[in-house]
């Protein structure tokens, strides 16, 4: 992940009174990039029967180190702490090594985030405090485990490019002016001739570009003659099987190949650009996906991939799984589906990843 920051500089002839028929103007244009490569590591550590845990007789409790794959010279670990005499707990971040790094980190257990930007020296950790009587519940019930997760991030190499050249100019291109007047088009709807009720809801669009981008509009549109308006000779269709945001949306990328609120909709999205054959949300709905993955949503994505015949989907869940199958069988989101697993399923998916 890359963070960029442009700094402007401007030299410029400069004067108290400008006498007539002389104009100020720029004599030099320095501009400079700053370029932040940030390295990202998470790590999830779940600790079973914590009811049954005394941290204060054992001196708290540590998880095992971990670090990232491309950097085994700086090497972390959690510790839990129970403080003496109350029921606050200390969650540290503890750094394995004793050169100074400063990083951004997150802590969150059961749920429950803080985050704080530290610079670790000599070895020194740090960490947040959380009450387990008066702040939040950290046991999850069904599991009698809690679920401590960390993600860590630290700047890798900064790149800096300064030059002396003119301001970067306004992408004027039309390309951009292309992409301006279809976006405009999708808003207010101007020389449309196709209107959708969606739930008491209108969006007006134009043949040409649902037909161009879409071998099912184009062959709706095509074989419906009968969808005529007799008084305004506009195509009326109503959508039945989708809600307004995502057919607005699916709209959205046909004419200008971005979709707002994607995070929110992605599921049921990639099933619109599927029934409208949209090859291109399609993936980008995938790839959204993909993203949210994580141990508590892993089977019901697959589940959906397998419903959708979505074949890359499925392999990186599946994978996904795999993986992390003894995190996985711990969440109150499996004890939920075990009893729709088959038996002889279940039974070798606990042999495999229960401790």
């Amino acid at each position: 992940m890359a963070i960029s920051i442009i700094n402007i500089v401007t030299l410029s002839a400069l004067s108290l009174t400008l006498p007539l028929n002389t104009h100020s103007f720029i004599t030099e244009h320095w501009w400079a990039t700053t370029t932040f490569d940030v390295e990202q590591l998470k790590y999830t550590w779940i600790i079973n029967n914590f009811d049954s845990l005394r941290l204060a007789e054992n001196n708290g409790l540590s998880s095992p180190d971990f670090w990232a794959d491309d950097d085994d010279s700086h090497k972390w670990h959690l510790s839990l702490e129970e403080i003496a005499d109350s029921n606050v707990h200390g969650v540290y971040l503890n750094p394995n090594f004793n050169d100074p790094l400063t990083v951004q980190f997150s802590i969150s257990i059961n749920d429950a985030e803080d985050s704080a930007i530290h610079n670790f020296i000599n070895g020194e950790h740090s960490g947040f405090e959380v009450s387990i009587g008066t702040g939040f519940d950290l046991i999850n019930k069904n599991s009698n485990a809690i679920t401590i997760e960390c993600n860590i991030k630290k700047i890798d190499k900064v790149k800096n490019n300064t030059r002396r050249c003119q301001a970067p100019k306004e992408d004027n291109s039309p390309s951009k002016d292309i992409f301006n007047d279809y976006e405009l088009l999708f808003e207010n709807g101007s020389f449309s001739d196709v209107t959708f009720y969606i739930n008491s809801k209108t969006l007006r669009a134009h043949k040409a570009i649902l037909g161009a981008r879409s071998s099912v509009f184009l062959e709706q549109l095509r074989r419906d003659p009968t969808a005529y308006n007799r008084f305004n000779r506009d195509i009326v269709i109503e959508i039945r099987d989708m809600e307004f945001p995502v057919f607005k949306e699916l709209l959205r990328y046909i004419y200008i190949g971005q979709v707002q609120n994607l995070d929110d909709i992605a599921d049921k999205l990639l099933i619109a650009a599927q029934q409208y054959n949209v090859q291109g949300l399609i993936k980008l709905c995938e790839q959204q996906l993909c993203k949210n993955l994580n141990i508590h949503n892993a089977f019901a994505l697959l589940s959906f991939a397998y419903d959708q015949n979505l074949h890359e989907l499925r392999s990186v869940v599946a994978k996904f799984i795999a993986g992390h199958g003894s995190s996985i069988v711990r969440t109150g989101e499996f004890k939920d589906i075990e009893k729709k697993l088959n038996n002889s399923l279940l039974d070798v998916f606990h042999a495999h990843y229960d401790n």
